[in-house]
């Protein structure tokens, strides 16, 4: 046993004295006193702590930002997609239109004909935001209207009382060609109420959402990058790239109210993300590639087997809708949830109740696409008034991309 201890530190000293990390020699020197022999060990300790904690810190950093990012501004326009551009009427419901339904929809089984207008005109502007105020419109309501209520589709309510594209625009055109309004311009019921989109992969009828077969896109060989509209209405405006949809985390980028001309700049920002960066974990690059994505990001919205950032979280409110009451928004139109209820008026009051909480859910695994696409405004002018402070007379929107 005392030759086997013996043996071992023999090699100790041996590897200490031979060893190529400057001051461990230090420490097995006999000539050295036990003073020097601490002060080395002190100085090893400490280096080997400070290099611990660096190679620590660094490689925490990379764990949470392994990419690098840099700007590359020598990219052309070639068969990019023009944004998709959301039209959302101030009052997004025809008059004629809830009369009538009213009459035929209603009117023939209640006496209480005008309580039940507010809510027909309520259901098209339906968002998180304002669902609370349903519970008064309910209340205005008897129980033999909401029996009657609780029998109807209320997103086929929703398309039959939605105002008219004729009576909201004027004329349009896009890239200097005039366009048929109501042929480029398609109706949307979203998070943020009911709008009409011009551009959008989307667009919505009173059973399902249908997917737009051919896209308007613009090149550097084009004349013109401009959509020119007149309406004839207040409206707000969205403007997100086509592969995207409105939900309700958008944000309006102008209102246009009546008497007034605007005109919008935007510029084109792409990501563009290395097939390198595959290697690393969602977690670690912070993006989706749209063509690929793991079981941890699911999505069953559309039968779309690319991915948005926006697809995601409309997605994921659904699916906390579901889970706290049981039954699909009119807003909502998916294609794989066939075995879930449509949400009927009585289902309002536990959609008031967790509008807040279904609107401000953190979506974590929610990221943004690796190929990320930006609309942002570079310039943004809104006229009343000529240079001799009359009315203008060309109440046009201009929406254009920048070169």
């Amino acid at each position: 046993m005392k030759i086997l201890k013996a043996n071992i530190k023999h090699q100790v000293k041996e590897l200490l004295r031979n060893s190529s990390i400057h001051g461990i020699r230090y420490i097995a020197e006999d000539q050295r006193t036990s003073i020097e022999k601490f002060i080395w060990l002190c100085i090893l300790l400490i280096s080997a702590t400070s290099a611990s904690i660096t190679i620590s810190r660094l490689w925490d950093k990379f764990q949470l930002n392994p990419t690098i990012t840099g700007l590359d501004t020598d990219f052309s326009l070639k068969n990019i997609d023009f944004p998709t551009v959301a039209v959302c009427p101030a009052i997004s419901y025809g008059s004629n239109s809830v009369y009538q339904v009213a009459k035929e929809f209603v009117g023939n089984h209640m006496n209480d004909f005008d309580s039940n207008i507010p809510l027909l005109k309520a259901l098209v502007t339906l968002t998180y935001s304002n669902i609370k105020a349903f519970e008064k419109h309910l209340a205005d309501i008897n129980r033999n209207a909401t029996t009657f209520w609780n029998r109807q589709s209320l997103r086929e309510l929703v398309f039959k009382v939605h105002v008219n594209c004729e009576d909201i625009f004027e004329s349009c055109s896009f890239k200097n060609e005039k366009e048929k309004c109501c042929s480029i311009f398609k109706p949307i019921y979203t998070e943020q109420g009911f709008c009409y989109a011009f551009n959008s992969r989307y667009y919505g009828t009173g059973f399902s959402e249908e997917r737009t077969e051919e896209l308007k896109d613009i090149n550097s060989e084009d004349d013109s990058w401009m959509l020119k509209i007149y309406i004839k209405e207040e409206a707000d405006f969205f403007v997100y790239p086509t592969d995207s949809v409105l939900t309700y985390d958008d944000t309006k980028l102008f209102t246009r109210k009546n008497g007034s001309a605007v005109d919008l700049m935007l510029s084109l920002k792409q990501t563009h993300t290395d097939k390198t960066v595959d290697q690393l974990s969602i977690s670690q690059r912070k993006c989706i590639f749209p063509d690929k994505f793991d079981d941890s990001v699911t999505l069953n919205y559309y039968n779309d087997e690319t991915y948005s950032f926006s697809y995601c979280m409309m997605e994921c409110r659904l699916r906390i809708v579901l889970k706290l009451c049981n039954c699909i928004p009119p807003f909502y139109a998916p294609e794989n949830y066939d075995k879930n209820r449509k949400c009927l008026i009585d289902d309002f009051m536990c959609l008031a109740n967790y509008s807040e909480a279904i609107s401000s859910i953190s979506c974590h695994h929610c990221q943004l696409n690796c190929f990320d696409k930006i609309f942002e405004p570079e310039k943004l002018s809104i006229d009343y008034k000529d240079d001799n402070g009359d009315e203008i007379e060309e109440m046009y929107i201009k929406i254009r991309l920048s070169s």
